[in-house]
């Protein structure tokens, strides 16, 4: 019975697969007046690595010669230990990658429910005698089987699990793909990669371009990637699993062969009873999980070790900057937008600068080139805080010139700076191997420090005479975790903890704050409480999930951005815009949008709100948007003259009285 219900769920569930993977359009390509090319950056390590060399291989391991590719079919189904495997498995554990850990990238065939899901529930489903012996690796890797990560979704195929459009986007970061956030998140030890439909439009040629950029990808996050042959043949001439293997070779890596271990089963693995040249029997299934976990078992079984290569801690280095202020840098901002951006290039941020854009005619002009970004504004547009790194920069409009007030600015926040007033502001800087809350008045000079007893301060925010900020638990060499949010006056000694349990987007008024909450449908609420945190209301919205909040200068309105996503495969479908008048609690719709990492600009009057975003025209072409939701003006421009190879990132953008 059991086998029957399991059997009739996976059915139900992979019918859809085909349907889920076809051709979308493209958008026709617009001209674009100027192309940013991404900046090579060297991103600064948060530890120092004492001799990471490749590691020392024992000389009784021997790693056997594998077939040509083109001999792909004799290949064993369990893979042998390939020389880079080993480098790669031993360099990822003493850099961090968890040896408990494994995680999934592909389509719905990839889905917990049909496979390995089973092996974190032996009491359902308990292993045949003969298998017992991988009880071990199933314990050392209990809580991967039974999950799909951020890399396993209906729909999925080679090319769109490298897009940042695929992405959740409350569990990863803007600008990351699902592949990069699920090894972000995971700091998995060894990763199965398995594409297994075929559909019209795209060449063996296109599949293998996309598979380099996985296993690279792979590779860079010190995880051994598992590639895996396909049980199909629905192009026609195996050429999918030919280029699989070729890449297998050609990387020196493993290749789970899936396709050799179902040939003795009726119909090759195929299901006859649908005979559409893809869906696979459940007895395939069965096989596929096993073979897999049996890969899993003799790859970690030989790779392990007690002993690794230390990663000891020490401080971050400091690095000298040269700080360039170039003689047409043009400070007249005035009733204009300001806006950083920042890219993702290999998986890694690189900032492109911050930039000027004019709302009367979508004019972009280059304000500071190079690895700058804009952290705040004073509420009078006289001061702006920069960033670069680790060094945070003050520039008065009226000198128009940088000067630096910390070299040890916490650089991994969307929101480390607050103007408390236009005298006063608040920073997160690293001190003595904490973060504190570090006041500084509009000259640069610090004025006051709090210490934070209850984690690390991960965002700061500012709102009438109060400050407010999240914590996180940060430990060692893992991903924060969320644990509250507190707010305190400036004049008062003690922290109020806010009614929070989410890290999701939070906004002041000089009255009110309000952020997101998850209601019973899985889907945003709003909240709205006081200065003092107590709830005023919870605010049913449309379902989606709140991407930005944005009130306006009065506090008499906030305008917020839905997601609406696809309950299959996780597609972004459009962005839906509303404006909540706080005077009736009545919810005005606007246009919809679509993009990357969308931000809400009020103009200084409230009278006029800017989307800002990044649109997807291309698979390697990204172009910044602005689009005028309410306005007094007429403003009329979408496309700005800003395009790149890669997604372009808004990091803060703020309408200058």
């Amino acid at each position: 019975m059991r086998k029957i219900l399991l059997f009739t769920l996976s059915v139900l569930f992979l019918a859809s697969c085909q349907s889920a993977v076809q051709v979308e359009p493209t958008p026709e390509k617009e001209q674009a007046t100027s192309t940013i090319a991404p900046i090579e950056t060297e991103m600064e390590p948060s530890k120092a690595v004492d001799s990471v060399p490749v590691p020392t291989i024992p000389p009784e391991m021997v790693f056997p010669e594998r077939k040509p590719p083109e001999e792909w079919q004799e290949w064993s189904i369990t893979p042998e230990i390939t020389k880079r495997a080993f480098e790669i498995y031993r360099e990822g554990i003493a850099l961090g990658s968890d040896p408990r850990a494994f995680s999934k990238v592909g389509d719905c065939q990839n889905i917990r429910d049909a496979f390995l899901g089973k092996y974190d529930n032996l009491t359902r489903y308990p292993l045949e005698t003969e298998n017992e012996y991988l009880l071990e690796t199933i314990k050392n890797f209990a809580g991967s089987f039974d999950t799909d990560g951020q890399a396993v979704r209906g729909g999925f195929n080679a090319a769109t699990v490298l897009s940042p459009l695929r992405a959740d986007p409350e569990a990863c970061s803007p600008g990351e793909s699902p592949l990069a956030c699920e090894l972000r998140i995971t700091k998995p030890s060894f990763v199965f990669i398995s594409f297994e439909v075929w559909w019209e439009g795209r060449t063996v040629e296109s599949y293998e371009k996309y598979m380099r950029q996985i296993i690279e990808t792979v590779i860079a996050h010190h995880a051994v990637p598992i590639l895996a042959t396909k049980a199909d043949n629905i192009e026609g001439d195996h050429s999918i699993n030919l280029a699989t293997a070729r890449l297998a070779a050609e990387y020196d890596i493993p290749l789970w062969n899936f396709w050799l271990a179902v040939q003795d089963l009726p119909a090759h693995g195929m299901d006859m009873e649908r005979n559409d040249g893809f869906h696979t029997s459940y007895e395939a299934w069965d096989v596929r999980s096993l073979t897999a976990l049996q890969t899993l078992d003799y790859l970690w079984k030989n790779l392990r070790e007690e002993t690794v290569v230390a990663v000891s801690e020490s401080e971050t280095p400091e690095v000298e900057i040269e700080i360039a202020t170039p003689e047409n840098l043009n400070w007249d901002y005035a009733n204009n937008i300001l806006f950083d951006l920042r890219c993702f290039e290999s998986n890694a941020e690189c900032p492109q600068g911050i930039y000027r854009l004019n709302p009367t005619n979508g004019e972009v002009v280059p304000l500071l080139l190079g690895e700058y970004l804009l952290e705040s504004v004073s509420p009078n547009g006289d001061f702006l805080l920069l960033s670069s790194g680790s060094h945070l920069f003050l520039a008065e409009r009226e000198k128009g010139q940088l000067s630096e007030i910390s070299n040890a600015f916490y650089q991994y926040a969307k929101n480390a700076t607050a103007w408390i007033s236009d005298e006063r502001f608040v920073a997160l800087i690293e001190q003595e191997q904490a973060v504190d809350l570090v006041f500084f008045s509009s000259d640069g000079v610090i004025t006051e420090t709090w210490k934070i007893a209850e984690g690390t301060p991960t965002e700061v925010y500012a709102g009438r005479g109060g400050v407010y900020w999240d914590v996180e638990n940060c430990p060692p060499a893992l991903d924060c975790s969320f644990v509250g949010t507190w707010g305190r006056d400036t004049d008062q000694a003690s922290a109020r903890q806010l009614v929070r349990a989410e890290n999701l987007p939070f906004d002041t008024s000089e009255t009110n704050l309000a952020y997101p909450i998850l209601a019973a449908d899985g889907f945003h609420n709003l909240i709205f409480a006081s200065a003092e945190g107590e709830i005023i209301r919870e605010y049913p919205l449309p379902q989606g999930r709140v991407r930005d909040l944005a009130w306006s200068p009065d506090g008499e309105s906030i305008a917020l951005t839905l997601y609406v996503q696809s309950s299959y495969s996780g597609r972004i479908l459009k962005i839906r815009n509303f404006v909540i008048e706080m005077k009736n609690w009545g919810l005005l719709e606007y246009p919809e949008t679509f993009g990357i990492a969308p931000a809400l600009v009020w103009s200084p009057s409230g009278e006029n709100l800017l989307w800002m975003g990044t649109e997807e025209i291309a698979e390697t072409e990204f172009r910044l948007v602005a689009t005028s939701l309410r306005d007094s003006e007429g403003l009329d421009f979408a496309a700005l003259n800003i395009t790149s190879p890669v997604p372009l990132i808004l990091h803060q953008a703020v309408w200058i009285r």
